[in-house]
Parts: structure tokens; C-alpha cells; sequence
């Protein structure tokens, strides 16, 4: 054999000798994204207007709206008021005076709102995203006798769990 056919096999042998001791390693990397909801509540104010005689009682309502970016579970709860009582929930006046009045979450007076302790009930759902969401709160003034002259007036906290 030949210097130049030895030193050519010699050279194939070296070339070839990496890839036999080659090796090899893997990893797996996730991708991930994580969707935020960004949402936002508005309540209406809810007003009886001007009346002379409460022995008919009156009722009133308002709506609540929710606007989300994203979909989700959503619920609406309500304050006690200035009475701090869910059951007795009063509007204040003149001298010390009150007002009893109610919010439900259906026109016929269905389950009280609140903060979904004490059989109160919340409005509750799954926000779209893409639609603003209505919920409609039922006041009620039951009748009752004569009240002094002036304007009464309770402030009712909505707060949304998003």
C-alpha cells in the first residue's frame, strides 16, 4: 500500500471517528400565555322620585352594567347601606328621619341583594368579552306613614368579583 493510500485512509479514519463518540441531549421549553380579565362596573342611581303620600308604597329600578375584555366568572355584590342591616335597609332624612326601602333582584320583590351571606343574592354570571353585561336591581318603599318634608338618601356600594 502505498504512503498516499495510507495516509488517505488514515485522514477517512480520523474524519469518521467524531461521529462515532458524537452525543446528543434534549429539553422541552413551554410556551405560555396567561389571559387577564380587566372588567368594570357601573350602577345607575336609583330614585323614587317626588311623592306627597308613601301608604301605597312605590317601586323603583336600576340598571347595573358589567364590561369585561376577556370572558370569566363575574359576581356583583351589594352594601347593607347607611342602616348596616341587609333586612332594614333605610334611607336617611331630615331631624333623624327614615325611609325604609328595599333592593331585590326581581320586580316582584324576589330574593334581597346583597353579599350573598344571609340568603341574600348577588348577580352572578360569565362575562362574554365582547357584549356589555345588564343586570337590573328592583327597588322597593314599602308603605309606611307620613315622613317629615325633605330628601332622604342611602349610599349603596356595588362591588364586582372578576
Amino acid at each position: 500500500m502505498s504512503v498516499f493510500t495510507r495516509t488517505a485512509l488514515a485522514a477517512a479514519l480520523l474524519a469518521a471517528a467524531p461521529m462515532a463518540f458524537a452525543a446528543t441531549d434534549t429539553d422541552t421549553m413551554t410556551v405560555s400565555i396567561e389571559i387577564e380579565n380587566a372588567c368594570t362596573v357601573d350602577a345607575q342611581d336609583m330614585a323614587f322620585g317626588a311623592q306627597s303620600d308613601l301608604s301605597a308604597g312605590l317601586n323603583s329600578s336600576a340598571d347595573v352594567t358589567v364590561d369585561c375584555t376577556n370572558q370569566g366568572a363575574i359576581n356583583v355584590a351589594f352594601s347593607a347601606g347607611s342602616s348596616g342591616d341587609f333586612a332594614n335597609r333605610t334611607m336617611q332624612g331630615p331631624s333623624g328621619a327614615t325611609i325604609d326601602y328595599q333592593l331585590y333582584d326581581a320586580a316582584s320583590g324576589g330574593q334581597v341583594l346583597g353579599d350573598g351571606t344571609n340568603s341574600t343574592a348577588t348577580f352572578s354570571g360569565t362575562s362574554t368579552g365582547t357584549t356589555v353585561d345588564t343586570f337590573t336591581v328592583y327597588g322597593i318603599v314599602p308603605a309606611q306613614g307620613a315622613k317629615p318634608v325633605g330628601n332622604y338618601s342611602d349610599s349603596i356600594t356595588a362591588t364586582l368579583t372578576y
